[in-house]
């Protein structure tokens, strides 16, 4: 598919990220955990040519990030008898989230608007397909979907909605939080779909992005809640002038407005209110140890040693009790050291550090919500653990950062044509 089209097989592994979860639990072996991670090597393999073949400069700098961010957890990996660290197995899984997404940053750089517009075809397949089973989940509960099970203990452990402490809805993602995260990062995508020339795609486009957003207030989970603020907000004053884009946005504030005050099982946001609730949850992401961590060991303790790394749940028994907050920072610091936490935070400011209103390659409005949406991304992750190593929100991420990073050297009227068929040609537009 990748070799046909890279929009297409970009698709299609979002499609399998986005079952990913529900496959999981229900397939319930060692073997379907690694799903995703062979649909990413097929990305990769179909890929290939184009990547090799692209010799800009922008490629070229994404190249050396990726192979810094790559070498030094294996160094780390090779210091491991040195340290308390964890067993080696758990180790190369650990580096799983490393291998497996950084790649796409350098096929973000290299995908043009027409292939994008593709991707976003597959997003509002996507956000219509969870929506459905969401709904399911809304009526008939979660039970019916998702088998009680070790690979669905996280969904299970959720139930804090209303006074019926209700779980979470997690639509057909891993977990509640991947769900709503996934659809704040599809609405860029379905705001370039809203512009689109057909009538009946905007249609689509239109339907899809009201269910990524009741999907929001459905997962009850506050931080894709605040996400979708800055991610619509950003779209919607970019956007202003353009009438697919207002229409969007009041069709989608009438049905928030309309259906939400209803529903008590869409209203946990309305926690954030609680200024002592969110100053409690913000000091638990936040704490002077993990400064005395990084003093103490500078070099980490190790990949798979902090919260926020996920080990299957075929391999708990040999893991060792992991260490830390609830903070992807925190995670980052306490495995690879002071050197990999600042190596990130360079990583992320060196591609993130732009004028969002001179990203123009998709027309302005969907480069800004991408934009925004890491940008959000990674401020979330002062509080949050787990951004990048999201099934399929990294995806998402890592793609948006590449096309962010190439696209002040790029127009929308630069076509790549297929390597395999034609050569790689670059024709430069007026």
């Amino acid at each position: 598919m990748t070799r046909k089209s890279l929009g297409d097989g970009l698709g299609l592994l979002l499609f399998i990220g986005s079952i990913y979860g529900i496959a999981r639990c229900r397939i319930f072996d060692g073997f379907i955990h690694f799903f995703f991670d062979a649909s990413a090597l097929g990305v990769y393999v179909g890929a290939y040519p184009r990547l090799i073949a692209a010799k800009t400069d922008t490629i070229q700098r994404l190249k050396r990030w990726v192979v810094a961010l790559v070498v030094l957890p294996i160094f780390l990996i090779l210091l491991s008898p040195f340290i308390d660290a964890q067993p080696v197995l758990i180790q190369l899984l650990a580096l799983r989230p490393i291998l497996l997404f950084l790649p796409l940053l350098l096929i973000g750089a290299l995908v043009v608007p027409e292939e994008v517009k593709r991707l976003a075809g597959w997003a509002i397949a996507v956000a219509l397909g969870a929506a459905i089973v969401a709904l399911g989940e809304y009526f008939y509960g979660v039970e019916p979907f998702f088998p009680v099970n070790d690979a669905s203990r996280i969904i299970y452990i959720s139930r804090d909605i209303g006074e019926e402490r209700a779980i979470r809805i997690p639509a057909t993602f891993g977990s509640a939080h991947a769900y709503g995260g996934t659809m704040v990062g599809l609405v860029p995508l379905l705001v370039l779909m809203i512009n689109a020339h057909r009538s009946w795609v905007k249609v689509l486009a239109m339907g899809a992005l009201c269910a990524a957003v009741l999907g929001v207030f459905a997962c009850a989970a506050r931080l894709p809640f605040i996400g979708l603020l800055a991610v619509f907000t950003a779209v919607a004053l970019r956007g202003v002038r353009q009438t697919g884009v207002r229409a969007g946005a009041v069709v989608v504030i009438a049905l928030v407005a309309l259906m939400v005050p209803g529903e008590e099982r869409l209203q946990r946001f309305e926690t954030l209110s609680n200024s002592d609730y969110v100053s409690r949850r913000v000091e638990g992401s936040f704490n002077a140890g993990l400064l005395d961590t990084i003093v103490a060991e500078p070099l980490g303790r190790g990949l798979g040693s902090a919260v926020g790394t996920s080990i299957p749940y075929f391999l708990m028994g040999q893991a060792k009790p992991q260490i830390g907050l609830e903070s992807e920072y925190a995670r980052i610091g306490i495995e690879q050291g002071l050197l990999g936490l600042v190596l990130w935070l360079a990583f992320a400011g060196s591609l993130l550090l732009v004028n969002p209103t001179s990203l123009t390659l998709l027309g302005g409005v969907a480069d800004v919500g991408m934009f925004v949406f890491c940008v959000f991304t990674w401020v979330s992750g002062l509080i949050g653990a787990g951004f990048l190593a999201a099934i399929p929100g990294t995806m998402l991420l890592m793609i948006y950062m590449g096309l962010i990073a190439g696209a002040e050297k790029r127009t929308a009227a630069t076509v790549l044509t297929h390597p395999s068929r034609e050569g790689l040609v670059r024709q430069q537009g007026a």
